[in-house]
């Protein structure tokens, strides 16, 4: 699973829409398309401000993005 997939999947989880995610973010609609189809990479900025907007706090780990849960896990 790429990022755009953990992306697309986290929005849906949170019965977010597109449009919805990205005025969260502020950030275009087109740039979460994007994303999610994995054809532009996002900067740290935009990914903090997503995932912000998704309500996940991560951090930068060896293998890249570490998503963490309310329960602490990742």
């Amino acid at each position: 699973m790429n990022f755009g997939d953990v992306l697309r999947e986290e929005r849906i989880k949170k019965g977010m829409s597109v449009q919805q995610l990205a005025e969260r973010a502020h950030v275009t609609t087109r740039a979460i398309y994007y994303w999610e189809r994995g054809e532009r990479a996002m900067s740290l900025n935009n990914v903090n401000s997503v995932f912000e907007a998704l309500d996940i706090s991560f951090s930068l780990g060896k293998g890249g993005i570490v998503k963490h849960y309310d329960d602490g896990n990742p």
